[in-house]
């Protein structure tokens, strides 16, 4: 689990953190919670390699699917969703990531019908 906070000095961006108990049982509530996934890949052609178009479709349909069958009523958490695709170089002390945070926008003109 990570938390997203927005109380950074002005001019700063807000972030997201996951910490050393983001992996546990009950990690501290230090914002807004967010659930997720990480993929960590063994070799740095593996992490160039994923698709991340799909990847972010598919977690954009993970989350449409709490609303279709009613679970983020009974878990709000479930609407604030990320997936990290990470790779470890650690000889070189290089780290490469690719974070996804989908988001439903509303088109824009809202038609109203029947």
């Amino acid at each position: 689990r990570a938390f997203y906070t927005n109380d950074c000095k002005p001019g700063l961006p807000a972030h997201l953190t996951l910490s050393y108990d983001s992996f546990t049982e009950n990690p501290i509530n230090r914002g807004t919670a967010y659930s997720g996934e990480i993929l960590n890949t063994n070799t740095i052609e593996e992490f160039k390699a994923k698709d991340f178009t799909t990847i972010l479709k598919s977690t954009g349909e993970k989350i449409w699917s709490t609303f279709s069958n009613g679970s983020v009523l009974e878990n709000p958490v479930l609407i604030n969703q990320f997936y990290c695709v990470c790779f470890a170089d650690l000889k070189k002390y290089r780290y490469s990531y690719w974070f996804c945070f989908p988001a439903f926008v509303t088109p824009a003109a809202i038609v109203k019908r029947g």
